[in-house]
């Protein structure tokens, strides 16, 4: 039984520290992503299903002169 417990305990920290390695990579590209987007001169948006703008990329001033005010539904 000692033994069964002290795997389950092995797989467990191993499964948590993949868990935070996953989460650390994660950040890492959203932060790289954010980047990209954020100081390109692209217009990036995103949408979700109801088509409602979830993001739009600071470039939008930029390209139209003016700063983007989102609407709120």
């Amino acid at each position: 039984m000692a033994a069964d417990a002290k795997a389950l305990l092995e797989l467990r920290e191993r499964t948590g520290a993949g868990v935070m390695d996953c989460k650390a990579a994660l950040q890492a590209s959203e932060g790289r992503y954010r980047l990209l987007a954020d100081s390109g001169n692209e217009l990036i948006w995103a949408m979700d299903l109801d088509g409602n703008l979830t993001y739009i990329s600071p470039s939008v001033t930029r390209l139209r002169g003016r700063r983007f005010v989102r609407p709120v539904h």
